[in-house]
């Protein structure tokens, strides 16, 4: 027989149901500040990493006083983060991290990374066709040194901090035989006459990169007559910058091998050539001759119209 106090205490199955709802909305109110915590985790994490992997201000907080800092700040590189070039993976990252806390003393950067830069990061925007660097990709001068060469980009591009324009040592350091020699030319920079971003062509410069100067620089400026016997050759098949002065103007008598057998030429043979032709017409006229023979004529007309000159 139930008694009034039995009744009283027993339970129905909405009873049940009450029980189970009260530990259900707690759990939900934890899943959901769980999830907004993960969530703001992750926004974190992403905001970290990407301060790490890809803003300067990262750099800053240990180059800010440092020359290497002001130089890319002033360079051509100023709007590509450090880190697009400067690359780690996350291992050296973390790396790099324990060292500067436990290791390194603040400022001594050479003990916390490297600062060689991978011939990949360079390749990422100047060899990847990218339309904002058309003279890199293809150019005659890094297909023969970056691509058949394989010679590293920073063994010309780095002689010096955040300074990216290939230095005149740069190039002596592989071509030291190839030192400008003539005079005149002493000062200028291998590239002046060396097209290094042409797309077609070679590195010997062509006559239009030599007229640059000797029109503009107000240089002698080389006249050729339409019917100038050289008129077709480049300017490095007589001239010879590179090996001095002297010796600046190739000989001629390698092409000319047999002028010298007869007339005025076998006469004249040890004379420059030059004392009697005017370079780039290579006409000789009554003035050549009279440099060095008086006009015992009179000025009667051109002298090889008697003297046979071969």
């Amino acid at each position: 027989m139930k008694t009034a106090t039995d009744k009283s205490t027993s339970k129905t199955p909405k009873d049940d149901d009450d029980d189970f709802e009260i530990p259900f909305k707690k759990l939900l109110i934890i899943v959901v500040l769980v999830g907004g915590l993960l969530a703001l985790m992750a926004r974190g994490y992403r905001s970290f990493t990407n301060y790490v992997d890809n803003d300067p201000a990262f750099c800053a907080d240990c180059h800010v006083e440092q020359t290497q800092y002001a130089l890319w700040a002033a360079s051509d590189h100023k709007d590509v983060a450090c880190q697009k070039c400067h690359r780690q993976t996350r291992e050296e990252a973390v790396n790099t991290l324990r060292r500067f806390v436990f290791d390194a003393e603040v400022g001594d950067d050479t003990k916390l990374h490297s600062p060689k830069v991978p011939d990949s990061s360079c390749g990422q925007c100047h060899l990847n066709n990218d339309s904002n660097w058309p003279e890199i990709s293809g150019s005659v001068g890094h297909e023969v040194h970056v691509q058949k060469k394989q010679i590293s980009c920073m063994a010309c591009h780095a002689r010096a901090i955040h300074k990216f324009g290939a230095a005149i040592d740069s190039c002596v350091d592989c071509h030291e035989s190839q030192v400008i020699k003539a005079t005149g030319m002493e000062d200028l920079h291998c590239l002046a006459c060396h097209n290094f971003i042409s797309k077609e062509g070679s590195l010997k410069p062509h006559r239009e990169a030599c007229m640059e100067c000797h029109h503009s620089e107000n240089v002698a400026v080389a006249q050729f007559p339409s019917n100038a016997p050289m008129a077709n050759l480049e300017c490095w098949s007589c001239h010879h910058p590179h090996k001095g002065s002297e010796t600046a103007l190739a000989s001629c008598r390698p092409c000319h091998d047999q002028v010298g057998e007869s007339g005025l030429h076998k006469k004249h043979y040890d004379a420059v050539c030059t004392d009697c032709h005017s370079p780039h017409s290579w006409v000789a006229g009554p003035q050549s001759c009279g440099n060095c023979h008086s006009d015992i004529h009179e000025n009667r007309g051109e002298c090889w119209s008697c003297h046979t000159p071969r």
